[in-house]
């Protein structure tokens, strides 16, 4: 069973190189890791507001990939 693995990393990247993520094909997981749907990075606008919040230093804007 493949499971989700979330870097010890930070997840911001050094400036510059954050755009590079941008189109970034990534997997959205579970709270126990397991893989539940592919998505591709959108946005790394982090004063995006999601539900009344930004999206903050944590998460990114993503669409979901039926591919």
């Amino acid at each position: 069973m493949e499971r989700c693995v979330q870097s010890s990393a930070s997840v911001i990247e050094p400036e510059g190189k954050e755009s590079l993520m941008l189109g970034k094909k990534v997997k959205l997981c579970d709270m126990e890791g397991h893989p539940v749907a592919n998505a591709i990075i959108m946005s790394l606008d982090k004063s995006n507001m999601v539900m009344g919040k930004s999206l903050d230093e944590e998460y990114y804007e993503v669409e979901l990939d039926d591919t």
